[in-house]
């Protein structure tokens, strides 16, 4: 699969290799990649890390949902494995933060639902909620006719520290 080491020493472990157009990823920091105590590439829409941070281990899960074009069975098949590995967060003790691109809008449709029913199921919040940005840093997606609409999201353990998050195109690794 396509991991790969920056020029600063970020790792950047990715689900796919870079000659497919698909895959998630989730890039480290050098300072933690050390620290990384298991690694799980599933198929290109699916993969999480388990880093241990003093006295907390953390499962980064990084996931990138089909998109209303395909059939609904096939998003339920990903939540369900997204379920599996969150069970086996919790069963390890690990809290647990999912970002990607969960093509839904929250509390809208079938779609929502599902995504609502894992927030619910496992205590999650969201870190970049609606409520808690400006217009201008809460949408991630724009349509060809120019809607706005909040597709991806960052969602954290509630026993996670951290309150907010945005979608930004700034990445400082320093």
């Amino acid at each position: 699969t396509g991991d790969y080491i920056l020029e600063n020493g970020a790792q950047l472990l990715a689900s796919r290799d870079s000659q497919y157009a698909d895959g998630v990823a989730i890039l480290v920091h050098s300072s933690y990649i050390p620290h990384i105590s298991r690694i799980e590439k599933f198929d290109g829409r699916l993969m999480f890390v388990d880093i241990k941070f003093l006295d907390c281990k953390m499962r980064f899960i990084s996931i990138y949902c089909p998109h209303a074009g395909y059939p609904i069975v096939e998003l339920q098949q990903l939540y369900s494995q997204l379920c599996e590995i969150l069970d086996a967060a919790r069963r390890c003790g690990l809290r647990f933060t999912i970002g990607g691109d969960f093509n839904t809008v929250l509390d809208y449709g079938e779609r929502g639902d599902l995504m609502n029913e894992v927030l619910n199921n496992y205590n999650l919040r969201e870190a970049n909620h609606p409520d808690n940005l400006s217009w201008d840093d809460g949408w991630t997606f724009k349509s060809t006719l120019g809607v706005l609409r909040q597709l991806d999201y960052i969602l954290c353990s509630s026993s996670v520290g951290f309150c907010n998050g945005y979608a930004t195109d700034f990445l400082n690794l320093g």
